[in-house]
């Protein structure tokens, strides 16, 4: 290891400092500067996926990702990748429709995060949503809960996921600490 330190270097190899240069291949090829052979480069791939996070009655609705697939049994917003020339918004409610069987109210838009996974590189478009009416039918999830926000934390979320909690409960922190107005009497006005 000591050799592979000081003297087997990769761009300027010392060989004539070397005691194992009567065994060593790349010296007596006199090309040491190919060894060690560069490691390639793995490209990640982008993907842009948006996800929703729908409240109902003071609770957020996670999935659970089906067993055997990319982070399986952890919890999730309900979402998606986009397709050719879709755009966030529009993959949202497509991913919606299909996984849920609902449509999608989109409120606002929370947040776009970044996240690199060894694989891939995910940009995430976050939004507040409702769904409209009709029953939650559930098709691409092991399983589903409807939960409140201090206690998302004690489900295991993907990496990205949990970038969304940090948001949502610093937001909420700070709406809790939001400095109340005080109401004014009926038909006072200031002078």
């Amino acid at each position: 290891m000591e050799l592979g330190a000081t003297v087997c270097l990769p761009k300027n190899p010392r060989c004539s400092r070397c005691p194992a240069g009567l065994w060593c291949l790349a010296y007596q090829k006199g090309v040491p500067e190919e060894f060690p052979p560069a490691k390639a480069r793995t490209t990640s791939e982008k993907i842009e996926v948006s996800a929703a996070v729908i409240s109902r009655n003071g609770k957020m609705y996670i999935q659970k990702r089906p067993a055997g697939g990319l982070m399986a049994g952890l919890w999730e917003f309900p979402g998606g990748k986009l397709e050719e020339g879709e755009s966030p918004e529009a993959a949202l409610e497509r991913e919606i429709l299909e996984e849920l069987g609902v449509r999608l109210l989109i409120r606002e838009k929370l947040l776009t995060l970044k996240h690199s996974y060894t694989r891939f590189a995910v940009t995430l478009h976050v939004y507040r949503c409702h769904i409209g009416p009709g029953r939650l039918r559930p098709t691409c999830c092991d399983a589903w809960k409807w939960v409140a926000l201090e206690e998302l934390d004690t489900y295991p979320f993907p990496a990205a996921n949990v970038k969304i909690l940090k948001h949502l409960t610093g937001q909420a922190a700070k709406q809790s600490c939001a400095p109340r107005r005080k109401k004014r009497a009926p038909g006072r006005t200031e002078s």
